[in-house]
């Protein structure tokens, strides 16, 4: 499969050891990776590339002074956007999030907990793109 065929997924993930497996994961099982540290990478990245789905890290690139865009905010820009709301996102994240702080920000997101499981993660990633109407073509 060339790399212009396999599905490619957005990692957006600030921690170096996860998102090595991640992305290892990921390639090892057909799909093309692209890894960003925090959200104004990610937006950056979305707007040059075709994605098929994003997984985010919802606190990944906050940073003492908080000059970065944390996965939240990037999840906020993306519901927002009408280029890219429709593309499939999992929040991957190492803390619950049903906090009511974030009830607005996960509603109707996929979720998984970290520890990350290897098979219910490719199985995810491929069912939110089975069922996705998105497509990264368009």
């Amino acid at each position: 499969m060339s790399q212009e065929t396999q599905p490619h997924i957005l990692v957006v993930e600030n921690q170096a050891s996860l998102s090595r497996f991640m992305v290892s994961l990921l390639n090892s099982n057909g799909f093309r990776t692209t890894l960003s540290p925090e959200g104004s990478h990610a937006m950056k990245v979305l707007e040059r590339e075709s994605v098929d789905v994003i997984t985010i890290e919802p606190i990944a690139g906050i940073t003492q002074d908080g000059a970065e865009m944390s996965g939240f905010d990037l999840l906020k820009l993306l519901k927002k956007h009408e280029r890219f709301s429709q593309i499939p996102r999992i929040l991957v994240s190492r803390m619950p999030l049903y906090h009511p702080i974030h009830k607005e920000d996960i509603e109707g997101e996929h979720v998984l907990l970290q520890p990350i499981d290897p098979e219910e993660f490719i199985q995810k990633i491929r069912e939110v793109r089975r069922f996705s109407s998105f497509d990264p073509v368009a």
